[in-house]
């Protein structure tokens, strides 16, 4: 489970380095004429990512019951897996062949310092995840992804729990917010490519103020919050009166 931790100032610090990945690959990628993604613009692709979500948290509950201290060795071991290759994704676009042993040396980073580099192995993931998949959708199939997912994020936290519990499993103390909670923003925004090149960079700050948004409630509530709701409530609508005055 990818969770950016510690202080809130740290926190929108990495938020913003990963966005900086994600526009970046977003950006490398349309100008080559790459999608990761097969039928990004049919909306059908939302509901079978939504579904696929929904599974894998499901199984991910179910496992995390019966083998909690295994499941947590195999989420550390897929982590490593993950940053190993988005890191190799995005240091071959700006190195070249020095790609390979420069996401080596930050794997093995990873693993020799495991507190220090948390939240950079977060940012390189949900960045380079999140910039490969915006920028193989189009501005309607992100954005029906993104709001399907901000119900369920509200659905996990407030009626089923479950959300708090996986997170609890994995967290420690201190603050936290969910690779999800960065992933699905930016998709969106790196989505917004073909209709504007400004559009994209103005649509994450919009995200930005969306966490500073959740940053403030939280540290009023003082408990778990969902800060995808948040977050998207702040962002879709700056960003559609954005779209209105560039397009």
């Amino acid at each position: 489970m990818i969770l950016f931790r510690g202080r809130w100032p740290e926190i929108f610090l990495y938020y913003v380095a990963a966005g900086v990945i994600a526009l970046f690959m977003a950006f490398s990628l349309t100008l080559a004429g790459v999608k990761a993604v097969e039928e990004g613009d049919n909306p059908s692709t939302a509901v079978i990512f939504f579904g696929q979500i929904i599974a894998a948290t499901l199984l991910f509950l179910v496992l995390l019951h019966l083998l909690r201290e295994f499941i947590r060795l195999v989420v550390a071991f897929l982590e490593l897996l993950f940053l190993l290759y988005t890191s190799w994704l995005l240091l071959s676009l700006l190195f070249g062949p020095l790609g390979t042993p420069l996401s080596l040396f930050i794997t093995l980073l990873r693993l020799l310092f495991p507190q220090a580099t948390k939240n950079m192995s977060a940012a390189i993931i949900v960045g380079v995840v999140s910039g490969v998949v915006g920028a193989s959708l189009s501005p309607v199939v992100a954005l029906l992804l993104y709001v399907l997912l901000i119900v369920y994020d509200f659905v996990a936290v407030f009626i089923t729990g479950h959300m708090v519990e996986m997170a609890r499993g994995f967290m420690e103390v201190g603050n936290a917010l969910g690779g999800g909670d960065f992933v699905l923003p930016t998709i969106f925004s790196t989505s917004l490519i073909p209709l504007h090149p400004l559009l994209p960079f103005l649509s994450f700050l919009a995200s930005l103020l969306g966490l500073l948004f959740v940053i403030k409630v939280h540290n009023i509530f003082k408990r778990p919050l969902p800060a995808l709701p948040y977050i998207g409530a702040v962002h879709i609508t700056l960003s559609a009166f954005l779209s209105i005055l560039l397009l």
